[in-house]
């Protein structure tokens, strides 16, 4: 249920260190794609998110990167499954 909570309020993609098995399985048959990132890196994301005021932040799924709203932009990999 939790997967159907998080596209229900509109979340597209969530990223965090690590995701358990079932959540992962119930996210890719619903369309979320999980973005898996170093806890640091995760954490800096959190407070850059935070000092912008939580402007929007934009995944690019082609080029595989996620832009921030000071303009950094944060490269990950994604299998191609989940492309």
């Amino acid at each position: 249920h939790a997967v159907w909570a998080l596209t229900d309020f509109g979340i597209r993609c969530v990223i965090a260190p690590s995701f358990g098995d079932i959540f992962a399985s119930n996210a890719r048959k619903n369309g979320l794609l999980l973005i898996r990132l170093p806890d640091a890196l995760c954490r800096r994301l959190r407070d850059e998110v935070e000092l912008s005021q939580f402007a929007p932040v934009t995944v690019d799924l082609e080029h595989r990167h996620i832009l921030l709203a000071s303009g950094e932009e944060v490269g990950f990999a994604v299998d191609p499954d989940d492309r």
